[in-house]
């Protein structure tokens, strides 16, 4: 599979309220797709959260991440991370990707694959990863991982998607983000 695979994984005191737990922007060339998503809570009750992942108009103010690429010798990714939002970003409305309910409780998290190439995020696209949580206060660990798509999408969409629904999609049809 070509592309750069890298990790995204942090670890998030104190949530008490909705909070984006990570905001990804995709390189200018170079759109992402979201391959593996796990959090957990590590509270001693069992108090509901969901998770969700959405399209971002305007960033917000979050803390710089460096991202690790599973190949040391891979070259810096393009992609910009940032975890742990101080201002929150603002989702673009009806955007909403994915969503799930989960426990707060240690153990009782969410680990999610996801298809290759079935959340990409375009080229300098922002996308948000939440939790939307109102009950108790609790410490969260996400992971992501995630593969830059090394040619840009096309390169990938002819191999996977030929033909009209191709165009469409580097367009921004509505595969992608």
């Amino acid at each position: 599979m070509a592309g750069r695979v890298s990790v995204v994984q942090a670890t998030i005191a104190t949530v008490t309220t909705a909070k984006t737990l990570a905001q990804g922007t995709a390189g200018t060339n170079t759109p992402f797709s979201i391959e593996y998503l796990a959090v957990d809570g590590q509270s001693d009750t069992a108090d509901a959260m969901e998770i969700l992942i959405q399209r971002i108009t305007t960033g917000g103010t979050l803390t710089a991440y460096t991202e690790r690429g599973w190949d040391p010798g891979g070259g810096a990714a393009t992609a910009a991370w940032a975890t742990n939002a101080t201002v929150e970003p603002t989702y673009t409305a009806d955007t909403e990707l994915f969503r799930r309910s989960v426990s707060t409780q240690a153990g009782g998290g969410l680990q999610v694959t996801f298809p290759v190439g079935e959340l990409i995020v375009r080229g300098a696209a922002l996308i948000g990863i939440k939790s939307n949580i109102t009950v108790t206060s609790t410490t969260l660990t996400f992971t992501i991982v995630y593969r830059e798509w090394a040619y840009g999408p096309a390169l990938y969409c002819t191999s996977r998607r030929p033909g009209r629904a191709c165009a469409d999609r580097l367009r921004g049809g509505r595969e992608g983000v």
